[in-house]
């Protein structure tokens, strides 16, 4: 897993990463990474995750749209990260 927070100069370089078709050879995924004219297959473990940790309105307001489309969102907030004696303590 990896997470990736206060990183705006690596998100624009996301989306061509995440806009990739993944190759399956065997019981194994590849992805084809490239850096200008030399490319790479680079495998990728089958349960790989990335999180991207941002507020909400930076992301519409700095992400580009291609980007965020490819983002499954999640909103975190106290009352969906807190457990019900923790709301309490903060009441």
């Amino acid at each position: 897993m990896v997470v990736l927070l206060n990183l705006q100069h690596l998100y624009e370089s996301l989306y061509d990463a995440l806009n990739q078709y993944y190759i399956y050879f065997g019981d194994q995924k590849y992805e084809d990474l490239g850096l200008c004219t030399h490319h790479v297959k680079c495998q990728v473990h089958l349960d790989f995750h990335l999180l991207v940790i941002k507020e909400k309105n930076m992301v519409y307001d700095q992400f580009p749209m291609p980007l965020i489309n490819q983002l499954e969102k999640k909103y975190l907030n106290l009352s969906s990260v807190l457990q019900g004696w923790q709301k309490y303590i903060v009441q």
